[in-house]
């Protein structure tokens, strides 16, 4: 890797590393009260028949995982195909599973996120994340541990 791929992973890393941070600041601030005669959330209250707004459709769970969730200014064009990475011996003997990389999409463009090593959890398997496409663009849902 020359210098400068060097230098564009670590300042990629650090602005992902603080775009967390605001993240979680902001989520340790308290909610303010919602105001007098409001049901509590962003949205009027429900009037429509079993509690739900009128014309919305019933809910449908995903069984186990994150939902997609689109971004703003998402892409609306399929990733690329994964590279094919050299997976590097896991950090100790056992207990430990590879994650795939996979593409991010960061100002505009699909960014490549490097493969790592994760602690295994006893009881617990490993779905990893991928990319789906929700309306006219696509959305990527984190990998998460099932039982």
């Amino acid at each position: 890797m020359n210098r400068r791929a060097c230098l564009q992973r670590l300042a990629m890393a650090a602005a992902s590393l603080l775009s967390g941070v605001k993240a979680l600041d902001a989520l340790s601030q308290p909610a303010p009260p919602p105001p007098p005669g409001s049901n509590g959330g962003p949205y009027p209250p429900p009037s429509g028949p079993g509690g739900k707004p009128p014309g919305m459709p019933p809910a449908q769970p995903v069984p186990g995982g994150p939902q997609p969730r689109p971004a703003p200014g998402g892409p609306g064009r399929p990733p690329p195909p994964p590279r094919h990475e050299r997976r590097p011996p896991p950090p100790h003997a056992h207990g430990y599973i590879w994650t795939n990389g996979h593409w991010r999409w960061h100002n505009g463009t699909y960014v490549w996120v490097s493969g790592r090593w994760i602690s295994g959890r006893k009881g617990w398997r490993w779905v990893p994340g991928r990319w789906v496409r929700s309306g006219p663009g696509w959305v990527y849902i984190e990998g998460y541990w099932a039982r």
